[in-house]
C-alpha cells in the first residue's frame, strides 16, 4: 500500500529522516518503497509516469522460475509449496515478475540488494537490479529481513546514500 505524503511517497517502514525535495518539480513525486513495498515498487514504477526517481529496499517477485527453486521463509515459501504440489503458480507468476517490469523502468532507481535474506531470495533482489533498463544505483546490504550486528551502521550508510541520491542528480 502507497501512502502519500507528497513530494516523497513512502511504501512500507518510514525513513527515519526525509530529504529536502523542494527542488524537484512542481507535482514531481518519488518512491520510497522498503519493507513491504520493494516487489510492488519494482511492478508498479514502469507504469505510473508521476515518479520521477525511486529507492526499492530488499526487493521482492524477481525472477520467478529461479525464485521458486530456493528455500525461504514466510510466503514465498508458501508460494513454492504450492508451486510443488500443484505446479500451476509460476503460470500466474509469469505476469507479475518484479524483474520482468524493470525492463521497462527509465527512472534513476537505487537499489538496496542484501547477499543474505531468509525471506526474500537474494538472486531475485540482484535479478531486478540488473534487468533495469534506465540509471541504476546498487547498495548491497549485508543481510535484508534480519537483524546482525552491523545493522545499524549498515542502516545509517544506507540513508546517507538515499539522502544523495534523492537530492543529486
Amino acid at each position: 500500500m502507497f501512502t502519500a505524503a507528497a513530494p516523497l511517497i513512502r511504501c512500507g517502514a518510514r525513513p527515519r529522516r526525509c530529504w529536502n525535495c523542494s527542488r524537484w518539480p512542481h507535482g514531481a513525486w518519488i518512491i520510497w518503497a522498503s519493507v513491504s513495498g520493494g516487489g510492488i515498487g519494482a511492478l508498479a514504477l514502469p507504469w505510473d509516469q508521476r515518479f520521477h526517481r525511486a529507492h526499492l529496499n530488499v526487493p521482492s517477485f524477481g525472477h520467478h522460475p529461479l525464485r521458486l527453486s530456493l528455500p525461504c521463509v514466510g510466503s514465498g515459501e508458501a508460494v513454492r509449496s504450492y508451486q510443488r504440489q500443484t505446479g500451476r503458480a509460476l503460470d500466474t507468476l509469469r505476469y507479475f515478475d518484479a524483474a520482468v517490469a524493470a525492463r521497462y523502468l527509465q527512472l534513476p532507481l537505487h537499489i538496496a540488494a542484501a547477499r543474505f535474506d531468509p525471506a526474500v531470495p537474494p538472486p531475485g533482489q540482484f535479478a531486478i537490479y540488473n534487468a533495469m533498463a534506465g540509471s541504476k544505483q546498487l547498495f548491497v546490504l549485508q543481510a535484508g529481513h534480519f537483524d546482525h550486528a552491523g545493522t545499524a551502521a549498515e542502516n545509517a550508510r544506507l540513508l546517507d546514500a538515499l539522502g544523495y541520491f534523492f537530492n543529486h542528480d
